[in-house]
């Protein structure tokens, strides 16, 4: 049975293009060693070095790559676990990528592009993202394709609105948990601020999700039809304490601007109505 199992741990698995050089089986696709020459008398019976198996340069990397898609399928499993308990997460957020960027805006896309590629510095700094501006001008759409970057780089992202944190905070039995729960997150997108503006308890829920963000010191997302001059110049007090950690919050600023994009995938839609049934 031992040398059975010796004779196992010796061999080596011939590939077509395979090739053996200087006494040891070479990789035929990136020709590195599959062997390499070992004297090993207790095992083997003789001092002459033998052949024994180890990974080429391509079958380190395949398992490298193997190892790498365990490691996203387990994030992704755990984090969708947190996203169900949590209920903030709203996955509709998520259906949009860089690669489906038509071009309109490409100094903001290239500013979020990079916001995703200095992640671990803005991490580090607490540094958020603030995007603004007109209705359908795309802000969902370039948060939504940071969340998705950063979810490909195993980033604890949670993508949501404000209105509907706001109702799980509402529903809640225990308020606080939730919004420590809403502060773990590494970043968060909190689209649509400002739209459920108007009660005193709406005002108060806005300062405790903005508060929470800010004492954790971790990037948030946020999207808003507000104007950078509203958010400035606030109506109150109480919008003050609101805007001024916002703000703090979210250094990195940017006014989307243009023809809506809304309009423009519906009129797409209508085009597309008419041809398949008029």
């Amino acid at each position: 049975m031992l040398a059975d199992a010796l004779r196992t741990m010796m061999n080596t698995k011939e590939a077509p293009g395979d090739y053996t050089k200087d006494g040891v089986l070479y990789c035929g696709r990136c020709n590195t060693p599959k062997q390499v020459l070992l004297s090993l008398p207790a095992l083997t019976g003789t001092d002459t070095p033998q052949p024994f198996p180890v990974a080429c340069k391509c079958q380190r990397e395949a398992g490298e790559r193997a190892q790498a898609e365990q490691c996203a399928e387990e994030f992704k499993r755990r984090l969708e676990a947190r996203w169900r308990a949590d209920g903030f997460h709203d996955p509709s957020y998520l259906k949009s990528t860089f690669s489906d960027d038509d071009g309109t805006n490409p100094k903001l896309a290239d500013v979020c592009k990079k916001f995703v590629d200095r992640w671990p510095e803005m991490l580090k700094n607490g540094m958020g993202l603030l995007l603004y501006g007109g209705v359908g001008g795309g802000k969902t759409f370039l948060a939504g394709c940071v969340c998705n970057a950063l979810l490909e780089k195993q980033v604890r992202v949670c993508a949501t609105s404000f209105p509907r944190v706001l109702n799980v905070l509402q529903n809640s039995m225990d308020r606080q948990k939730a919004l420590d729960r809403l502060a773990q997150y590494q970043c968060i997108l909190l689209d649509d601020f400002g739209v459920e503006r108007g009660t005193e308890y709406a005002q108060e829920q806005l300062f405790a999700v903005v508060d929470a963000r800010y004492r954790a010191k971790r990037p948030t997302i946020i999207t808003t039809n507000l104007s950078l001059h509203d958010l400035e110049n606030p109506q109150n007090l109480s919008y003050s304490r609101i805007f001024d950690r916002l703000l703090e919050l979210c250094p990195v600023r940017l006014c989307v601007s243009g023809p809506s994009r809304r309009k423009g995938l519906a009129d797409e839609r209508r085009a597309l109505a008419r041809e398949l049934l008029l």
